[in-house]
């Protein structure tokens, strides 16, 4: 979503299993001149099950190395280059697609593009807990709210009138069928891409590579279930030394899908105060 005026960009990755569904952070950030990208990598939120047949060749995270998502990276880049000139121009990233990010900086063939790095809940180290979020996000009592509670929810989301936790957890910008939990309709997650997903992870852990030079903002949640959120602090060290590091009371892994509209606005409000004072 673009607007003449605006001068600035953001490019947003989604993590594990998921699509754009942040409505109302684009609506926000593009409020503020910032146009907004957002990139559907091959292997993300999309399912072969109800899937059409144009999407048969697509595996959803298969990949050994998360170099592969370079090419989906140069390709957002030269799309947004034949729009304009951009004087700033943010990589987003939320999970996984913070190690995407980490991994583009660090291999990527236009990574100078980027002057800026924006991180939500980055996937910087395997937490136990998560397996039993993912083993209550998968369970049938899960699947009969979700049937009794999308209705309402799911217009909500897709009006771009505010954000509903529970909501954001069903919908999506691919069809599935009503009441169906993406994390149940999604392919699973393979071993070759725990591989690369630790191997990502080990890379910054390692420090390999120059230090990042462009400001970081990084954003996570205390009451994380997915990560551990002092080791993901520590790792964030790692990236280079000019950073904002946000830790959050009682919001979700993805910051802004937060329960409440007055956590999100929290997160919100700290995100655009980083961009005000780095690309003013």
């Amino acid at each position: 979503k673009t607007k003449p005026s605006n001068m600035k960009a953001i490019f947003w990755l989604p993590g594990l299993n998921a699509s754009f569904h942040h409505i109302h952070c684009m609506n926000l950030l593009q409020s503020e001149g910032w146009d907004f990208y957002s990139l559907d990598c091959r292997r993300m939120g999309r399912t072969k099950q109800y899937a059409p047949k144009e999407w048969d060749h697509l595996d959803a995270h298969t990949t050994p190395n998360f170099t592969d998502y370079c090419e989906e990276i140069d390709l957002l880049i030269d799309f947004a280059k034949k729009t304009k000139s951009y004087k700033s121009r943010v990589l987003y990233g939320n999970s996984t697609g913070a190690l995407t990010c980490s991994t583009y900086l660090r291999h990527g063939q236009q990574a100078n593009y980027f002057n800026g790095l924006a991180l939500n809940g980055p996937f910087f180290n395997w937490h136990l807990a998560a397996y039993a979020e993912v083993l209550m996000s998968s369970s049938l009592l899960t699947s009969i709210y979700a049937k009794l509670a999308i209705g309402e929810d799911g217009k909500y989301v897709q009006k771009g009138e505010g954000v509903s936790s529970y909501s954001l957890k069903t919908w999506s910008q691919f069809y599935y069928p009503p009441g169906l939990l993406r994390s149940i309709a999604c392919l699973n997650t393979t071993t070759e891409w725990s591989k690369a997903v630790t191997k990502a992870q080990s890379e910054l852990v390692e420090k390999k590579g120059e230090p990042l030079s462009i400001p970081i903002f990084v954003i996570t949640s205390k009451s994380d279930n997915w990560v551990s959120v002092d080791e993901v602090m520590t790792t964030a060290d790692c990236l280079g030394p000019n950073r904002t590091e946000i830790e959050v009371e009682n919001a979700e892994h993805d910051v802004f899908m937060s329960t409440t509209i007055e956590k999100v606005n929290e997160c919100q409000q700290h995100l655009l105060s980083w961009l005000r004072s780095n690309f003013p």
